[in-house]
């Protein structure tokens, strides 16, 4: 007989009797790994409120991976996310200007594990709202 190699999956029983599985959370390295992005970048978007966490600890935080999966589903595209050339097509500037934007702290940016930037579109509106009231900048 054969061994599955998958761990079982915690099962919980209802009020109506009826089998739901249980979401096991997993830690910041996983998490990264599923956004993409580095551990740093986890710990900062847990910080900023932008992806829900569960706090096990002062020191310990783990993740939902459906959230996770929420989070990078949350923009355009397969990941979520754009990269700075669609960045730039969408505020009507050349990506040489969005990393420009993002070195003066007036773009939110997400930087990934090889340092290529990244933006989520809710990001890209708020700017474009705030040059919108400031045309200054």
């Amino acid at each position: 007989m054969t061994r599955s190699s998958r761990k079982p999956v915690p099962m919980v029983t209802t009020e109506r009797d009826q089998l739901v599985e249980i979401e096991t959370p997993v830690n910041a390295k996983d998490a990264a790994e599923i956004l993409g992005v580095s551990v740093n970048v986890v710990y900062k978007l847990a910080a900023d409120r932008r992806i829900r966490h569960l706090r096990y600890g002062p020191r310990t935080l783990r993740f939902r991976p459906s959230d996770l999966y929420e989070f990078k589903r949350s923009g355009d595209g397969g990941d979520g996310l754009l990269d700075s050339a669609d960045a730039a097509a969408v505020l009507g500037i050349t990506p040489e200007m969005v990393r420009q934007v993002v070195a003066e702290g007036d773009l939110v940016a997400i930087r990934t594990r090889g340092g290529m930037l990244r933006f989520r579109r809710e990001d890209l509106v708020d700017y474009m709202e705030r040059v919108e009231e400031d045309p200054a900048r």
